[in-house]
């Protein structure tokens, strides 16, 4: 992130539907977590979204089933990624 300047970054990681359903996606704030003598504040201008892409388990399904639960859990992923953009125009 620091590379290219940006404030906003996230990472894709493959879930299961119980991640998924407890917690769709996190914010974690630079920082955060750490401790240096009980002084050491997260920045809130600089977010890491963790977002799970959710992966079909069921054994009975056909690879045509398969790939149409991807293309819906893809759909889904997008739409969460879009909808946290901020574009600023």
């Amino acid at each position: 992130m620091f590379r290219f300047n940006a404030k906003k970054g996230g990472y894709i990681y493959p879930a299961n539907n119980k991640e998924s359903e407890s917690v769709p996606e996190s914010k974690m704030y630079l920082n955060e977590g750490t401790t240096f003598e009980n002084n050491v504040k997260h920045k809130e201008d600089i977010i890491i979204t963790k977002l799970g892409l959710m992966i079909p388990k069921r054994k009975d399904l056909t690879y045509s089933e398969f790939s149409q639960e991807m293309k819906l859990n893809e759909t889904q992923l997008v739409n969460s990624i879009m909808k946290d953009q901020d574009f600023g125009y």
